[in-house]
């Protein structure tokens, strides 16, 4: 995990047992972290004056916590901004455009059994989002939808090839709608 380079002008080299045997370093006090590179023995001992005390692990520890959450907090902001920009994007005239090119291509019928008449537009991948390749997008009809997703489908036979095929039973989990 990258951490930011610690700014805290007190330190102390300290050892640590490795399991080829003992590194030293130089451990900030107040953040945890390590300053700097890792020591040679006889570099250690000098700046030391003696022998280095021990790594103090609870305060690495706190340190590594840290670096964690604002990381984790870093990825959640991203997925939000993501998201934003994803809805946006489904709500404006250029989705709208391609979506009806792709119902179109599929001559308003489900890609994925065949039978259905296509309700969604599903991408396969979302690495050209806002310029797809319309190969990159599949028509679907809310059955075949809900199982790409793996949206708490129940149904003795998950969308046949065929007409008449027993009728799906969908919910969606995050509205909780149920749909036939």
């Amino acid at each position: 995990m990258a951490h930011e380079a610690c700014v805290h002008e007190c330190w102390a080299v300290r050892m640590r047992l490795a399991s080829h045997g003992e590194i030293f370093a130089r451990q900030c006090l107040a953040c945890g972290g390590l300053v700097g590179t890792w020591l040679k023995r006889e570099a250690a001992f000098a700046a030391a004056g003696c022998a280095p005390e021990p790594w103090d692990e609870t305060l690495a520890r706190a340190w590594f916590e840290r670096g964690a959450a604002a990381a984790q907090a870093a990825r959640a902001a991203e997925k939000k901004a993501w998201w934003a920009r994803y809805r946006a994007y489904l709500r404006g005239p250029d989705w709208a455009r391609v979506r009806a090119k792709v119902i179109a291509r599929a001559k308003n019928r489900c890609e994925g059994c065949g039978a259905a008449k296509a309700h969604a537009v599903h991408h396969m991948t979302y690495d050209h989002l806002g310029a797809e390749f319309l190969w990159e997008l599949v028509a679907l009809c809310e059955a075949c939808h809900a199982r790409v997703h793996g949206w708490n489908q129940k149904t003795d036979d998950r969308c046949r090839m065929s007409e008449g095929a027993p009728t799906s039973v969908i919910r969606h989990p995050s509205s909780g709608q149920v749909t036939r």
